[in-house]
């Protein structure tokens, strides 16, 4: 059994997920999850009924339920869920054909990944855990703040009450940039304010899901509906609008990174990236439309 409480967890997840129902369970509940990516929060999971089989099976591996419960104190909440695409579209056959990993950073460059078996690896890069030739990795990291896969679930849960009266809205984004080869897409957010100081009347959207790309591979995410930006229309005064990727912040290690600031004047495209201005090509680019 590994020492640290990070990969503790992941080795006693691998093993637990060696069973059938278990796995059978897991894939419901994340296909059922209404967050982008078929998210799961572990902690939140495992006290809901149809966790129960997972909990059970990780306490048997720990030894016991007040060890997971011990174990799930020590670490941050948790993001569960198959950070890529080809996983979250295969894994309900993989039968024991899986890995998992749980990093504290999301960015972290190298984790270990452990199989059912208790066997692992050390991972390093997308070609690794592609040539680990799973059918599934699942990852733990620290939670970071969801968006949904729906309008009408993103409306239920309140987070486009603004959309009605914010005339500023973004359309499209490219980027360039991932969630590190642990995590998966990338939230956007942006704030906006109207002078260089920052201002009693900052406005902050909601979490925008964007996929993730990279400077070779830049990928297109067009929000639909409309994510609202600012209340009033960019052509009518300049707006200052700094663009952040969320990351949750847990313990000042998964801080929310800068992509940078750009002043808008009127809808359109704009690559932002102001931590480099020479950079080629930008972090993102963003499309504004006014209606």
């Amino acid at each position: 059994m590994p020492e640290e409480p990070n990969e503790r967890l992941a080795y006693a997840l691998a093993a637990a997920m060696d069973n059938p129902e278990v796995r059978q369970s897991v894939h419901e509940a994340m296909d059922a999850s209404p967050y982008h990516e078929h998210k799961l929060v572990l902690g939140s999971f495992l006290q809901e009924a149809r966790g129960s089989i997972l909990k059970s099976s990780l306490a048997e591996r720990l030894g016991g339920v007040d060890e997971l419960k011990q174990l799930i104190q020590e670490l941050p909440a948790l993001d569960f869920y198959l950070p890529y695409e080809t996983h979250r579209e295969t894994w309900e056959h993989a039968d024991d054909n899986l890995m998992a990993v749980c990093v504290l950073n999301v960015h972290a460059k190298q984790a270990t990944a452990y199989h059912p078996d208790g066997s692992s690896r050390t991972l390093s890069s997308e070609e690794q855990i592609h040539q680990a030739e799973v059918a599934a990795m699942f990852t733990l990291h620290p939670a970071e703040p969801k968006s949904y896969r729906t309008a009408a679930e993103s409306q239920a849960s309140g987070s486009l009450q603004q959309s009605t009266r914010w005339h500023t809205r973004l359309s499209k984004i490219k980027n360039w940039t991932s969630d590190g080869i642990f995590g998966g897409d990338c939230e956007i957010y942006f704030e906006t304010y109207l002078n260089k100081v920052d201002s009693p009347h900052l406005y902050r959207s909601n979490n925008i899901h964007a996929h993730s790309g990279s400077d070779d591979d830049p990928s297109t995410t067009d929000i639909s509906p409309l994510a609202a930006i600012h209340p009033d229309k960019v052509s009518e005064r300049e707006l200052y609008t700094r663009v952040y990727e969320s990351d949750g912040g847990w313990g000042g290690i998964n801080k929310d990174d800068t992509y940078g600031t750009k002043v808008l004047t009127k809808e359109g495209s704009y690559s932002i990236d102001n931590a480099n201005p020479v950079r080629n090509p930008p972090k993102i680019e963003a499309t504004f439309v006014i209606d």
